[in-house]
């Protein structure tokens, strides 16, 4: 397959949104690709790994490995990573319930604390449109 990893994540979240912006900054190497849960790339993903819908308030990743959610695409994505922000990937050494555990809390908060992306906000930067689908 050799297909560059794919982020899955909410279009109208600004916590994905941050999260993308994030990404793009703080990548070790501009591998990641990029498509919203709503759009068709990421229904035929997801399809391709037999889902239907998309997982219930998460981000994401589709990558050689498979289909990653939760606390297990958060860490992929860590690592992804410059130092010392790919540090954070380390904290695979807890438990994989306690980790998913926080991230169902926080993405069932993430409306509150992070409004939702005005329509004519500039997610993409022009010089990596190439990767968002």
């Amino acid at each position: 397959m050799n297909q560059p990893p794919l982020l899955l994540y909410d279009g109208t979240c600004g916590l994905c949104h941050a999260a993308v912006r994030f990404m793009l900054r703080h990548e070790a190497s501009p591998q990641l690709h990029f498509a919203p849960l709503e759009s068709d790339k990421a229904k035929a993903a997801l399809a391709a790994h037999g889902l239907s819908v998309p997982p219930a308030e998460t981000l994401v990743v589709v990558s050689d490995a498979g289909l990653l959610t939760h606390s297990a695409a958060v860490l992929f994505l860590a690592r992804q990573l410059k130092l010392p922000w790919r540090l954070a990937g380390s904290l695979s050494a807890l438990p994989s319930p306690w980790l998913d555990a926080l991230y169902k809390a926080v993405a069932a908060r993430r409306h509150r604390f992070f409004k939702r992306p005005p329509a004519d906000c500039p997610l993409v930067p022009p010089e990596h449109r190439h990767r968002f689908h």
